[in-house]
């Protein structure tokens, strides 16, 4: 059987939950003793996908910095990331470069902007995985995927939109949501 990872959507970006210089799904992993592998596959300038173009509010020709990871958890492939980030706000820093960023590229983001990052919104959607993507994730015939759509706002405004694809047979997606 496959032991999946507890993602806390509705908690996890919170410093208050994880130690110092720990990115959130480095901490969750470590609390359940689940042995995380983040590897940087790609550091670029590209133009967006217009999905992520909308949710940045930019045009389809702002440069934009795209920084690809896989995630490895156990030993198997479990997620790919890539994240983007307008290139004019990131220009000269480290999170342009294909450099492992420790902390995670949101403490680099916040420290580059001079302000804190200050909520995300994210939307989930399953569904069957494209070609690429089964030979990504090594997914078993069959094996969905969940894409998650998260953008990182500081302020008001949008900074960073990471377009995530979990392999849906290792993750759990699990939000505390307050009820009035």
């Amino acid at each position: 059987m496959i032991r999946r990872l507890d993602r806390f959507g509705s908690r996890r970006h919170l410093r208050s939950r994880r130690p110092e210089g720990t990115s959130p799904l480095q901490a969750e992993a470590a609390d359940q003793g689940v042995h995380r592998e983040l590897v940087l596959r790609e550091v670029a300038t590209t133009s967006p996908p217009p999905e992520v173009a909308e949710l940045l509010q930019v045009t389809v020709d702002t440069p934009l910095v795209v920084r690809r990871h896989l995630v490895v958890l156990d030993g198997h492939p479990a997620a790919t990331a890539d994240s983007y980030i307008p290139a004019h706000l990131v220009e000269g820093s480290r999170i342009a470069r294909p450099e492992r960023i420790p902390g995670g590229v949101h403490a680099a983001l916040a420290e580059v902007l001079g302000t804190p990052l200050t909520h995300a919104v994210e939307a989930l959607v399953a569904r069957m995985p494209a070609l690429a993507e089964t030979e990504t994730l090594e997914l078993p015939p069959g094996t969905p995927v969940v894409e998650l759509v998260r953008t990182i706002h500081a302020d008001d405004r949008p900074v960073e939109v990471t377009v995530w694809m979990f392999d849906a047979s290792r993750h759990r997606f699990v939000y505390d949501v307050p009820v009035d």
